[in-house]
Protein backbone atom coordinates (compact mmCIF):
# COMPACT_ATOMS: atom_id res chain seq x y z
CA UNK A 1 0.00 0.00 0.00
CA UNK A 2 2.85 2.39 0.90
CA UNK A 3 4.52 1.96 -2.51
CA UNK A 4 1.22 2.49 -4.31
CA UNK A 5 0.53 5.67 -2.32
CA UNK A 6 4.00 7.08 -2.96
CA UNK A 7 3.72 6.24 -6.67
CA UNK A 8 0.34 7.99 -6.81
CA UNK A 9 1.79 11.10 -5.14
CA UNK A 10 4.74 11.11 -7.56
CA UNK A 11 2.52 10.73 -10.62
CA UNK A 12 0.17 13.52 -9.55
CA UNK A 13 3.11 15.81 -8.77
CA UNK A 14 4.77 15.10 -12.12
CA UNK A 15 1.49 15.75 -13.93
CA UNK A 16 1.26 19.12 -12.19
CA UNK A 17 4.94 19.79 -12.92
CA UNK A 18 4.23 19.40 -16.65
CA UNK A 19 2.07 22.55 -16.47
CA UNK A 20 3.43 24.58 -13.56
CA UNK A 21 6.77 25.49 -12.08
CA UNK A 22 7.53 23.70 -8.81
CA UNK A 23 7.16 26.98 -6.90
CA UNK A 24 3.45 27.08 -7.86
CA UNK A 25 2.68 23.50 -6.81
CA UNK A 26 1.32 23.10 -3.30
CA UNK A 27 0.93 20.14 -0.99
CA UNK A 28 -2.80 20.90 -0.96
CA UNK A 29 -3.10 20.67 -4.76
CA UNK A 30 -1.12 17.40 -4.85
CA UNK A 31 -3.29 15.93 -2.09
CA UNK A 32 -6.49 17.01 -3.81
CA UNK A 33 -5.51 15.49 -7.17
CA UNK A 34 -4.10 12.34 -5.52
CA UNK A 35 -7.26 11.94 -3.41
CA UNK A 36 -5.31 11.72 -0.17
CA UNK A 37 -5.27 13.84 2.96
CA UNK A 38 -2.36 16.07 3.91
CA UNK A 39 -1.36 13.72 6.75
CA UNK A 40 -0.74 10.97 4.23
CA UNK A 41 1.46 13.27 2.15
CA UNK A 42 3.44 14.38 5.21
CA UNK A 43 3.95 10.76 6.25
CA UNK A 44 6.25 10.43 3.22
CA UNK A 45 7.43 13.93 2.32
CA UNK A 46 8.12 17.16 4.17
CA UNK A 47 7.08 19.34 1.20
CA UNK A 48 6.95 19.35 -2.60
CA UNK A 49 10.68 20.07 -2.77
CA UNK A 50 11.47 16.88 -0.87
CA UNK A 51 9.11 15.04 -3.22
CA UNK A 52 10.96 16.48 -6.22
CA UNK A 53 14.28 15.44 -4.67
CA UNK A 54 12.93 11.92 -4.11
CA UNK A 55 11.95 11.67 -7.78
CA UNK A 56 15.35 13.00 -8.87
CA UNK A 57 17.14 10.54 -6.58
CA UNK A 58 15.17 7.64 -8.07
CA UNK A 59 16.27 8.67 -11.56
CA UNK A 60 19.86 9.16 -10.44
CA UNK A 61 19.83 5.69 -8.88
CA UNK A 62 18.64 4.16 -12.14
CA UNK A 63 21.41 5.98 -14.04
CA UNK A 64 23.97 5.08 -11.38
CA UNK A 65 22.98 1.40 -11.38
CA UNK A 66 23.44 1.36 -15.12
CA UNK A 67 26.80 3.15 -15.04
CA UNK A 68 28.07 0.63 -12.46
CA UNK A 69 27.31 -2.12 -14.97
CA UNK A 70 29.15 -0.12 -17.59
CA UNK A 71 32.25 0.17 -15.40
CA UNK A 72 32.20 -3.54 -14.56
CA UNK A 73 31.83 -4.94 -18.05
CA UNK A 74 33.24 -4.87 -21.52
CA UNK A 75 30.15 -3.22 -22.98
CA UNK A 76 30.57 -1.50 -26.36
CA UNK A 77 30.52 2.29 -26.65
CA UNK A 78 27.37 2.10 -28.73
CA UNK A 79 25.53 -0.12 -26.25
CA UNK A 80 26.66 2.11 -23.37
CA UNK A 81 25.34 5.31 -24.90
CA UNK A 82 22.19 3.70 -26.31
CA UNK A 83 21.29 2.22 -22.93
CA UNK A 84 21.69 5.58 -21.24
CA UNK A 85 19.65 7.27 -23.97
CA UNK A 86 16.89 4.68 -23.46
CA UNK A 87 16.75 5.63 -19.75
CA UNK A 88 16.31 9.27 -20.75
CA UNK A 89 13.69 8.40 -23.40
CA UNK A 90 11.74 6.14 -21.01
CA UNK A 91 11.65 8.95 -18.43
CA UNK A 92 11.31 11.77 -20.96
CA UNK A 93 8.31 13.42 -19.32
CA UNK A 94 10.02 13.40 -15.94
CA UNK A 95 13.30 14.84 -17.22
CA UNK A 96 11.49 17.41 -19.35
CA UNK A 97 9.27 18.54 -16.47
CA UNK A 98 12.19 18.80 -14.08
CA UNK A 99 14.30 20.63 -16.64
CA UNK A 100 11.57 23.01 -17.80
CA UNK A 101 9.76 23.73 -14.55
CA UNK A 102 12.46 23.95 -11.92
CA UNK A 103 15.48 26.10 -11.48
CA UNK A 104 17.31 23.07 -10.20
CA UNK A 105 20.60 23.08 -12.08
CA UNK A 106 21.97 20.83 -9.33
CA UNK A 107 20.04 17.90 -10.85
CA UNK A 108 21.85 18.32 -14.17
CA UNK A 109 25.16 18.47 -12.32
CA UNK A 110 24.29 15.30 -10.40
CA UNK A 111 23.57 13.48 -13.66
CA UNK A 112 26.88 14.71 -15.04
CA UNK A 113 28.73 13.54 -11.92
CA UNK A 114 26.99 10.16 -12.07
CA UNK A 115 28.10 9.42 -15.63
CA UNK A 116 31.46 11.24 -15.54
CA UNK A 117 33.84 8.51 -14.33
CA UNK A 118 32.30 5.49 -16.06
CA UNK A 119 32.11 7.24 -19.42
CA UNK A 120 35.60 8.69 -19.00
CA UNK A 121 36.85 5.11 -18.66
CA UNK A 122 35.10 4.16 -21.90
CA UNK A 123 36.37 7.33 -23.58
CA UNK A 124 39.97 6.63 -22.52
CA UNK A 125 39.86 3.29 -24.35
CA UNK A 126 38.88 5.07 -27.59
CA UNK A 127 41.58 7.75 -27.57
CA UNK A 128 45.03 7.06 -28.95
CA UNK A 129 47.63 7.19 -26.16
CA UNK A 130 49.58 9.92 -27.97
CA UNK A 131 46.68 12.26 -27.10
CA UNK A 132 46.49 11.25 -23.44
CA UNK A 133 47.78 14.69 -22.38
CA UNK A 134 44.66 16.22 -23.91
CA UNK A 135 42.27 13.50 -22.77
CA UNK A 136 40.27 15.61 -20.31
CA UNK A 137 39.92 18.49 -22.76
CA UNK A 138 38.68 16.13 -25.46
CA UNK A 139 36.35 14.37 -23.04
CA UNK A 140 34.81 17.59 -21.71
CA UNK A 141 34.34 18.89 -25.25
CA UNK A 142 32.60 15.70 -26.37
CA UNK A 143 30.52 15.18 -23.23
CA UNK A 144 29.33 18.81 -23.19
CA UNK A 145 28.21 18.55 -26.80
CA UNK A 146 26.51 15.21 -26.20
CA UNK A 147 24.69 16.58 -23.15
CA UNK A 148 23.46 19.57 -25.15
CA UNK A 149 22.12 17.27 -27.86
CA UNK A 150 20.42 15.06 -25.25
CA UNK A 151 18.85 18.04 -23.45
CA UNK A 152 17.51 19.36 -26.78
CA UNK A 153 16.18 15.90 -27.60
CA UNK A 154 14.41 15.65 -24.23
CA UNK A 155 12.96 19.17 -24.49
CA UNK A 156 11.58 18.38 -27.95
CA UNK A 157 9.80 15.28 -26.63
CA UNK A 158 12.34 12.59 -27.63
CA UNK A 159 10.66 12.11 -31.01
CA UNK A 160 13.74 10.50 -32.53
CA UNK A 161 14.84 7.05 -31.44
CA UNK A 162 17.77 6.59 -29.10
CA UNK A 163 19.67 5.08 -32.04
CA UNK A 164 19.11 8.18 -34.18
CA UNK A 165 20.41 10.44 -31.39
CA UNK A 166 23.39 8.16 -30.82
CA UNK A 167 24.22 8.25 -34.55
CA UNK A 168 23.94 12.06 -34.59
CA UNK A 169 26.25 12.44 -31.58
CA UNK A 170 28.72 9.96 -33.06
CA UNK A 171 28.68 11.72 -36.44
CA UNK A 172 29.35 15.10 -34.81
CA UNK A 173 32.13 13.72 -32.62
CA UNK A 174 33.86 11.78 -35.40
CA UNK A 175 33.41 14.10 -38.37
CA UNK A 176 32.51 17.45 -36.83
CA UNK A 177 30.33 19.95 -38.60
CA UNK A 178 31.98 19.20 -41.95
CA UNK A 179 29.83 16.05 -42.14
CA UNK A 180 26.76 18.27 -42.53
CA UNK A 181 28.00 20.39 -45.43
Amino acid sequence: MKDKTIQNIREVFLKQLENSPVEKITVTSVCKDAHINRGTFYRYFHDVYELLEDIENSLLKEISDYTKLLADSEISDEKAVLSLLEIFKKNNAVFKSIHDNTENTAFGKKIYETVYEPFLTVFEKRIDSKYSGNLLYLYHYCISGAISVIVSWIRSGSKESATEIYELIKKIEIFGLSSFS
